[in-house]
């Protein structure tokens, strides 16, 4: 059985799904959630405590579960959400995005 896909039958844990992810980073606020270097070429989450309704989704992120897994999804998403644009070609020239 896959942890990716859901069954009619009886919960598995799995982890946690990339739409679930793609809200999380949308509901995230600059500066309190995350914050970007001094030239936007990087961003992280900070270490704020998160909203109410956050919580719950941030809490299970930090499990040593998902640590590995659902938080690398989470930080490419965030790197995708916060820095990159749609339409806008990017050139990858000595290790950098010019």
């Amino acid at each position: 059985m896959s942890t990716g896909s859901s069954g009619a039958g009886g919960h598995q844990p799995r982890e946690t799904p990339r739409l679930e992810i793609i809200k999380l980073v949308g509901e995230l606020t600059p500066e309190i959630d995350y914050a970007t270097d001094s030239d936007s070429r990087n961003v992280h989450l900070t270490e704020s405590e998160p909203t109410k309704s956050k919580s719950t989704r941030r809490h299970r992120l930090y499990s040593e579960e998902h640590v590995a897994t659902s938080l690398t999804e989470v930080n490419v998403a965030l790197h995708a959400h916060v820095l990159l644009h749609r339409d806008v070609h990017y050139i990858v020239r000595d290790d950098a995005c010019t």
